[in-house]
Protein backbone atom coordinates (compact mmCIF):
# COMPACT_ATOMS: atom_id res chain seq x y z
CA UNK A 1 0.00 0.00 0.00
CA UNK A 2 2.76 2.11 0.84
CA UNK A 3 3.67 2.17 -3.01
CA UNK A 4 0.72 3.71 -3.90
CA UNK A 5 1.09 6.65 -1.47
CA UNK A 6 2.27 10.12 -3.09
CA UNK A 7 2.78 8.07 -6.79
CA UNK A 8 0.32 9.91 -8.41
CA UNK A 9 -1.73 6.79 -9.37
CA UNK A 10 -5.06 5.48 -8.04
CA UNK A 11 -5.76 1.62 -7.08
CA UNK A 12 -7.37 1.12 -9.76
CA UNK A 13 -9.78 -2.43 -9.53
CA UNK A 14 -10.41 -5.13 -11.72
CA UNK A 15 -13.37 -6.35 -10.12
CA UNK A 16 -15.46 -3.52 -9.76
CA UNK A 17 -16.23 -2.94 -5.79
CA UNK A 18 -19.56 -1.38 -6.77
CA UNK A 19 -20.45 -5.01 -8.00
CA UNK A 20 -19.72 -6.54 -4.33
CA UNK A 21 -22.80 -8.45 -3.32
CA UNK A 22 -21.96 -6.88 0.31
CA UNK A 23 -20.03 -4.44 2.71
CA UNK A 24 -17.74 -7.40 3.38
CA UNK A 25 -16.54 -7.83 -0.26
CA UNK A 26 -16.63 -4.37 -0.93
CA UNK A 27 -13.85 -3.64 1.69
CA UNK A 28 -11.56 -7.03 0.40
CA UNK A 29 -11.89 -5.89 -3.32
CA UNK A 30 -9.44 -3.48 -2.37
CA UNK A 31 -6.57 -6.37 -1.67
CA UNK A 32 -3.73 -5.25 -3.92
CA UNK A 33 -4.33 -8.75 -5.46
CA UNK A 34 -7.68 -7.08 -7.20
CA UNK A 35 -5.70 -3.52 -8.27
CA UNK A 36 -3.44 -2.03 -10.49
CA UNK A 37 -2.02 1.15 -10.64
CA UNK A 38 -4.13 3.63 -12.81
CA UNK A 39 -4.05 6.87 -14.06
CA UNK A 40 -6.69 9.04 -11.99
CA UNK A 41 -8.47 10.37 -14.81
CA UNK A 42 -9.23 7.40 -16.53
CA UNK A 43 -9.87 5.44 -13.62
CA UNK A 44 -12.52 7.56 -12.64
CA UNK A 45 -13.64 8.41 -15.87
CA UNK A 46 -13.50 5.91 -18.50
CA UNK A 47 -12.64 3.20 -17.11
CA UNK A 48 -15.95 3.83 -14.35
CA UNK A 49 -18.15 3.96 -17.18
CA UNK A 50 -16.97 0.97 -18.77
CA UNK A 51 -17.53 -0.77 -15.43
CA UNK A 52 -21.05 1.13 -15.24
CA UNK A 53 -22.16 0.21 -19.43
CA UNK A 54 -20.76 -3.93 -18.51
CA UNK A 55 -22.97 -3.65 -14.87
CA UNK A 56 -25.80 -2.76 -16.89
CA UNK A 57 -25.35 -5.40 -19.43
CA UNK A 58 -25.15 -8.13 -16.40
CA UNK A 59 -28.28 -7.03 -15.53
CA UNK A 60 -30.26 -7.61 -18.88
CA UNK A 61 -28.02 -10.78 -19.48
CA UNK A 62 -28.86 -14.11 -17.61
CA UNK A 63 -25.12 -14.99 -17.84
CA UNK A 64 -22.51 -12.45 -18.39
CA UNK A 65 -18.76 -13.81 -17.99
CA UNK A 66 -16.27 -11.00 -17.67
CA UNK A 67 -12.43 -11.09 -17.18
CA UNK A 68 -10.37 -7.78 -16.68
CA UNK A 69 -6.88 -7.67 -16.45
CA UNK A 70 -4.11 -5.75 -17.09
CA UNK A 71 -1.35 -5.45 -19.97
CA UNK A 72 2.06 -4.94 -19.49
CA UNK A 73 5.14 -3.38 -21.45
CA UNK A 74 8.30 -5.07 -21.35
CA UNK A 75 9.72 -2.49 -19.09
CA UNK A 76 7.09 -1.05 -17.42
CA UNK A 77 7.35 1.97 -15.00
CA UNK A 78 7.16 1.20 -11.40
CA UNK A 79 5.62 2.45 -8.47
CA UNK A 80 7.80 2.11 -5.48
CA UNK A 81 10.21 -1.02 -6.03
CA UNK A 82 7.88 -3.92 -6.73
CA UNK A 83 4.51 -2.61 -8.44
CA UNK A 84 4.26 -2.72 -12.48
CA UNK A 85 2.28 0.03 -13.74
CA UNK A 86 -0.06 -1.10 -16.95
CA UNK A 87 0.24 0.08 -20.17
CA UNK A 88 -3.50 -1.09 -20.87
CA UNK A 89 -6.02 -2.41 -18.58
CA UNK A 90 -9.02 -4.46 -20.50
CA UNK A 91 -12.64 -5.97 -20.15
CA UNK A 92 -13.43 -9.18 -21.86
CA UNK A 93 -17.49 -9.36 -22.22
CA UNK A 94 -18.78 -13.06 -23.17
CA UNK A 95 -22.65 -13.56 -23.09
CA UNK A 96 -23.23 -16.73 -22.83
CA UNK A 97 -25.57 -17.40 -25.80
CA UNK A 98 -23.12 -15.93 -27.74
CA UNK A 99 -20.01 -17.54 -30.06
CA UNK A 100 -17.68 -14.48 -29.24
CA UNK A 101 -16.25 -12.30 -27.15
CA UNK A 102 -16.38 -8.28 -27.04
CA UNK A 103 -12.96 -6.97 -25.72
CA UNK A 104 -12.88 -3.70 -24.51
CA UNK A 105 -9.07 -2.01 -23.85
CA UNK A 106 -8.39 1.20 -22.31
CA UNK A 107 -4.86 2.80 -22.39
CA UNK A 108 -3.48 4.03 -18.82
CA UNK A 109 -3.59 7.43 -19.54
CA UNK A 110 -5.38 10.52 -19.00
CA UNK A 111 -6.93 11.12 -22.26
CA UNK A 112 -7.95 7.96 -22.89
CA UNK A 113 -10.63 6.07 -25.15
CA UNK A 114 -12.23 2.54 -25.08
CA UNK A 115 -11.52 0.54 -28.44
CA UNK A 116 -12.78 -2.63 -29.13
CA UNK A 117 -9.93 -4.90 -30.22
CA UNK A 118 -10.24 -8.95 -31.50
CA UNK A 119 -9.66 -11.24 -28.67
CA UNK A 120 -6.52 -12.96 -30.79
CA UNK A 121 -4.75 -9.67 -30.67
CA UNK A 122 -5.58 -9.04 -27.01
CA UNK A 123 -4.25 -12.41 -26.28
CA UNK A 124 -0.81 -11.98 -28.01
CA UNK A 125 -0.69 -8.29 -26.35
CA UNK A 126 -0.52 -10.33 -22.62
CA UNK A 127 0.69 -13.43 -23.88
CA UNK A 128 -2.42 -15.21 -22.54
CA UNK A 129 -5.02 -17.73 -23.73
CA UNK A 130 -8.33 -16.60 -22.39
CA UNK A 131 -10.52 -19.33 -23.30
CA UNK A 132 -8.30 -22.25 -24.10
CA UNK A 133 -11.35 -25.11 -24.44
CA UNK A 134 -12.95 -22.80 -26.83
CA UNK A 135 -16.26 -20.55 -26.51
CA UNK A 136 -18.36 -23.62 -26.55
Amino acid sequence: MRDYEGSGFDRGHLAPAANMPDEQSQYESFSLANVVPQVPANNRGVWARLEKKVRGLARMEERLYVISGPVFSREPKRVGEMVSVPSYLFKVVLISDSISARVFIVENGEAAGVSEIALDALETMTGLRLFPQGMQ
